[in-house]
């Protein structure tokens, strides 16, 4: 088992507009921390200034949902160096902190 190795981190004002930032460094890993009341979507992206949208009901995307308070490690795909992240309708602003890394 490793042990996370946080080399740089970022964060990124959330909101029901899409946001979006590269990646902090080339690294395996990102372990995200979603300081919203609300769930918030996260898209992981090859291609500078990714657009998130939360996906309609029984359809499926890419990407993944984070818990509110919800701090969550991610295997980085192969050619992402960028992520794009949204609330739903409704939600206050908040921010999402992501720090990339090596191990879990």
């Amino acid at each position: 088992m490793f042990v996370f190795r946080p080399i740089t981190s970022v964060t990124v004002a959330t909101s029901t507009t899409s946001a979006n930032a590269g990646l902090p460094t080339t690294a395996t890993h990102a372990r995200f921390y979603n300081a919203s009341t609300t769930a918030a979507w996260v898209e992981f992206s090859a291609t500078a200034s990714p657009t998130a949208a939360i996906p309609a009901n029984g359809t499926a995307k890419a990407g993944v949902l984070l818990a509110p308070g919800a701090t969550e490690s991610f295997a980085v795909p192969v050619g992402a160096a960028y992520f794009g992240v949204i609330l739903p309708a409704g939600a206050s602003a908040s921010t999402l902190t992501v720090c990339s890394g090596e191990g879990f």
